[in-house]
């Protein structure tokens, strides 16, 4: 069966949708080391589009099968770039995810004891224009972490990492909200299983075994990337389920496949999300790089 795509790329009032020809690469990563980002590649729009379109501020796209679409990516366009090809002309869009508050959003202000973290990181990203929303993930409601006062000055992206970092903690912005969770937790439940049946494209594949030269399983844990049908709203953080008898082997005592009634069928934390999406004939797909739960 083949499903029809649907792809629609919203650059301040301009819709662009099928049957036009376009290309989407997005990706999202856990950690704000590594900010989300896309490019769009539109061809053949109107001149007085392309025009348009340099001045732009803002880019949304959504994706989807049959009837449905779902948010892929919103952010700050930051380079808007025209070429002209030999049979058409190419309108390359770059654009980042919370980009222009990353940069830009400053904070100078003093907090009185006691002061809870994560009311803290919410006040941060709320006062200084770096993110309306905030979403913490496997830190527990009640728990107590409170500063005896603190003052926090300069740029709202360093200030939250200084906070993070001694917690083993990661953030980043993601669909326009901070999102805060300690290293190795995730959303819970298992939001997404993976397999032939949903729509995995060939065969995952280790990128990481976890092992080192002595044997020893680094911090890293075990790693797997995977190809499947585009999965619009998959993030970082969010917890799958893959099972395929298209690996078999032994890492360390972690046995996955001993026969064909056995597949790999295990738990993994997504990492990075990478779409790859074409109006027209090419990719279709969600690329998630993963950790062993």
């Amino acid at each position: 069966m083949v499903l029809k795509r649907n792809l629609t790329v919203q650059i301040d009032d301009i819709a662009v949708s099928e049957p036009a020809k376009m290309t989407v690469k997005c990706t999202k990563n856990v950690s704000s080391d590594s900010p989300d980002f896309c490019e769009v590649i539109l061809y053949n729009v109107s001149e007085a589009t392309r025009s348009k379109i340099v001045e732009s501020k803002r880019i949304q796209v959504t994706a989807g099968h049959s009837d449905s679409e779902e948010l892929v990516f919103i952010g700050d366009i930051q380079a808007v770039i025209n070429t002209k090809k030999p049979t058409e002309w190419e309108t390359k869009i770059i654009a980042g995810d919370g980009a222009t508050a990353l940069a830009q959003s400053i904070i100078n202000k003093t907090y009185s004891s006691p002061t809870d973290v994560k009311t803290l990181m919410e006040d941060i990203a709320r006062t200084s224009g770096l993110a309306e929303r905030t979403e913490f993930i496997g830190i527990d409601k009640g728990t107590k972490d409170t500063l005896r006062g603190t003052t926090v000055s300069g740029k709202a992206a360093k200030e939250i990492s200084r906070l993070c970092t001694p917690r083993d903690w990661t953030w980043n912005i993601q669909d326009e909200t901070l999102v805060v969770c300690p290293i190795g937790k995730s959303r819970d439940p298992e939001a997404y299983k993976i397999s032939v049946e949903t729509g995995m494209i060939g065969s995952p594949e280790w990128i990481n075994t976890g092992m080192n030269l002595h044997g020893k399983a680094p911090k890293e844990g075990f790693k797997i990337k995977v190809d499947v049908l585009c999965i619009p709203s998959i993030k970082p953080n969010d917890k799958i389920r893959i099972e395929t008898k298209a690996l078999s082997g032994r890492i360390g005592t972690f046995v996955y496949r001993r026969d064909n009634d056995n597949p790999l069928n295990d738990v993994f934390v997504v990492e990075k999300v990478t779409h790859d999406l074409d109006s027209r004939e090419g990719n279709f797909k969600s690329t998630l790089e993963c950790k062993k739960a």
